[in-house]
């Protein structure tokens, strides 16, 4: 038997104001008045963990988002700084090192220009 302390007594009113409260007393009036007490209280702790479950989910959305904008600034700030330091080297005169290539071979663009419009003509048919 339940003891008088462990049990409290709530009681709440639906009214008819919303399409809620109206589907809500349109199922309490299908349930046997002796099953409804049980019912409520399930509906309530249903409630109640949905409720908590969807805080707890909000928590570990904020920290992800916090997370990646972190590492987003971080990368940002890695972009910034390798920026820089190609800018302070081509203000020195060192260029990347596809363009080296490029300097020692001027007539190597050409002639892989060339070869690749060959290549995509012989593939439609066109070529030499």
């Amino acid at each position: 038997m339940v003891n008088k302390e462990q049990t409290r007594i709530y009681t709440f009113r639906l009214t008819k104001e919303t399409a809620d409260d109206e589907q809500i007393i349109e199922m309490l009036d299908h349930i046997p008045s002796k099953k409804r007490s049980e019912v409520l209280r399930n509906m309530v702790r249903y409630g109640y963990k949905a409720g908590q479950e969807k805080q707890k989910e909000k928590r570990e959305l904020q920290k992800l988002e916090k997370e990646l904008k972190s590492e987003i600034q971080r990368l940002y700030e890695w972009q910034e700084q390798k920026h820089q330091e190609l800018l302070d080297e081509l203000r020195k005169g060192v260029y990347p090192p596809s363009s080296s290539r490029e300097a020692e071979d001027p007539g190597m663009t050409d002639k892989v220009i060339l070869d690749s419009a060959n290549a995509f003509l012989n593939s439609f048919g066109f070529g030499d």
